[in-house]
């Protein structure tokens, strides 16, 4: 998978991946797993980090996904930064662990409270 990423980048198409590999519960986050670091320092590519949200929540953990809401969800994405794996020296672990506490601290979650799959 990471191979067929990379290609991908090299032709100049976008890779859209979710880091924690799950859902989740509203208000929790799982630890991010490195593929898309990986990618990312291998091809020195740009990462765009999204927050995406759903009003009423949908496509959460426990919920199927093919289960409609009972209301018209409104989707929003919001582009949080852009960062580059340079600047943690091509080093994906470093990265990883990086850009999941920036998003721990976007959602007010402590570091140390990770939900185990």
């Amino acid at each position: 998978m990471l191979d067929a990423c990379e290609e991908r980048l090299a032709k100049g198409f976008d890779v859209l991946v979710f880091p924690e590999g799950t859902r989740s519960v509203p208000g929790s986050l799982h630890p991010f797993r490195r593929g898309a670091f990986e990618v990312a320092c291998r091809s020195k590519a740009n990462m765009v980090l999204l927050e995406l949200a759903a009003n009423p929540p949908a496509l959460t953990k426990g919920v199927p996904f093919w289960a409609f809401p009972d209301a018209r969800v409104a989707h929003t994405i919001a582009v949080v930064r852009v960062v580059s794996p340079e600047s943690f020296g091509y080093k994906s672990r470093t990265m990883c662990r990086a850009v999941e506490l920036i998003f721990r601290e976007r959602l007010g979650l402590s570091a140390d409270a990770r939900v185990r799959s």
